[in-house]
This record gives C-alpha cells, sequence and structure tokens, in this order.
C-alpha cells in the first residue's frame, strides 16, 4: 500500500519505489511527464531486474516472469497500461521475453499435468492476457 501522503497519486506502493527508482518528480509533474521519465529508466535497467526465489524457476530471472509465477496481473497491467513500458525484451537470464515463458510453461504443463489442470488454465488465461497487453513471442 502506498503511504497516506501518496494515496491520491499511487494506487500500489511499488508505483512509489518506480517514481523514486527512476528520479520522477512526481510532487512536482504531471502524471504525463512523470510516466515518459519511468519509461525512460525502465528501457535503460529493464534487464536488470533480477527476482531469486524459490517459487521461482529461472535463476535470477527477471521481475516480469516472476510477476506471473506470482500471480501479480496489477504488476503486469501498471507497468503497461499507466507506463507504457516495454514487455517483449529477451531476459538474459534465459534468453526469453515474458510471453516466450509463458509459452513453454504452458506447453510443459499441458504435456505433464494434462489440458484440464488448473494450472494449464491459469497459464492460458496469462497468455492471453500479455497478448491482450501487447506481448509478443520473440521468435
Amino acid at each position: 500500500m502506498p503511504a497516506d501522503e501518496d494515496k491520491p497519486y499511487f494506487e500500489y506502493g511499488y508505483e512509489r519505489r518506480l517514481m523514486d527508482m527512476a528520479c520522477a518528480d512526481y510532487k512536482n509533474e504531471s502524471q504525463e511527464a512523470t510516466a515518459i521519465i519511468v519509461k525512460k529508466w525502465w528501457n535503460n535497467h529493464k534487464t536488470k531486474f533480477r527476482c531469486q526465489s524459490s517459487a521461482f524457476n529461472i535463476d535470477n530471472g527477471n521481475i516480469l516472469k516472476f510477476a506471473v509465477v506470482n500471480g501479480f496481473k496489477t504488476f503486469l497491467e501498471t507497468i503497461v497500461g499507466t507506463y507504457n513500458m516495454d514487455i517483449n525484451f529477451i531476459d538474459p537470464a534465459d534468453n526469453r521475453n515474458v510471453l516466450d515463458y509463458v509459452n513453454d510453461e504452458l506447453k510443459k504443463s499441458t504435456c505433464n499435468l494434462g489440458e484440464a489442470h488448473p494450472k494449464v488454465k491459469v497459464l492460458k488465461g496469462y497468455k492471453q492476457f500479455l497478448i491482450d497487453l501487447g506481448g509478443k513471442p520473440s521468435n
């Protein structure tokens, strides 16, 4: 949750952290101006956001894939919808973008668990969700 003084501006606490990391002056600039600053910052640093977790199957994988694994749809919606950030870049950790990752996980899960398994349904939902956000396979 955002701090009380940030509530009119930020819906989620991570938005404030993004602004701080990008050195965007959200108190004195418009949302449009700060969104441009955050997008430029993201374009320079997007491959550096790494996650290590026992619940994540990619060593040092990108934060976008971590968001999928942990069901953080609102994070993905915010970075694309509010900040127009690129989600189609190749993650150096595994040479795939986030949609490639979901497609590969969907293929493995369908083969191992069957079409009707809940995980398969969730992954299909994420695949469509990412496509709706502008996600494209890298190959």
